[in-house]
């Protein structure tokens, strides 16, 4: 999800418990700063794997947090 995305979703929000369920995927990186996922189309291939990386950590970030809920 990118910021347009995100301010698109946050719109349909009816209050502030709803704003608090959406947040970039990255945010589960502790990384801050709304940072969202690059897109490597244009980078090199090199890109591609960064950005898996990347959304790879937060998904384990996820799935720790999931598991201690």
């Amino acid at each position: 999800m990118d910021r347009s995305n995100y301010s698109n979703i946050i719109s349909l929000a009816k209050n502030k418990s709803d704003i608090n369920k959406v947040m970039l995927l990255l945010d589960e990186n502790n990384m801050g700063g709304k940072e969202e996922v690059p897109d490597p189309y244009y980078d090199a291939i090199d890109g591609f794997e960064h950005v898996f990386h990347l959304i790879d950590t937060a998904c384990d970030a996820i799935a720790k947090k999931l598991e201690t809920q």
